[in-house]
This record gives structure tokens, sequence and C-alpha cells, in this order.
């Protein structure tokens, strides 16, 4: 089921990397997750997601010249680069 939430800038900001370092795309099934533990609900299954072979392409490329491209924030926003492809 859909449904809208508010967040704030640093709610999503800490969804974003957290499903990140779980490989996911997205944030719902960790809204999921939390709100089944705080209404003391069975968690919800869900296969394990490994980061698509794009996203591993984008890393390689990344961590093979990142810096020596000329970005000065590649430390700063990797995220940007390597999940967002920017």
């Amino acid at each position: 089921m859909r449904t809208t939430i508010e967040l704030t800038d640093e709610q999503r900001s800490a969804l974003l990397a957290m499903a990140g370092k779980r490989g996911l795309r997205g944030y719902s099934s960790l809204v999921q997750e939390a709100l089944a533990q705080y209404m003391g609900l069975p968690a919800p299954s869900a296969p394990p997601r490994r980061p698509s072979p794009k996203r591993k392409d984008r890393l390689a490329e990344f961590l093979q010249d990142g810096f020596s491209t000329g970005r000065k924030d590649g430390a700063e926003s990797h995220d940007d680069y390597i999940y967002r492809g920017r």
C-alpha cells in the first residue's frame, strides 16, 4: 500500500544513507522495518538486494579516476557519483 509521509531533510538523508549501505535504491523497506519494530509486529520479509551492475561500474570508475579528474569533492560527494550517477 502506498502512502505519503512527511520527513525532515535529516531523516531523508539518514534513510538514503542506510539504504545505500544495504544496496537498496529507495528506503520504503527501511520505513516498513522501522514501523514493524516500533509497533511490535513481525518484520516484513524481503530478499536482500545487491547493487546493480550499473552501480558497480560507476563505483569502479570513481575509484579508478575519481580524484584524477579534478573532482575536489570526491570524498564528500561520493554517494552522488556512485549511487546517483552524477
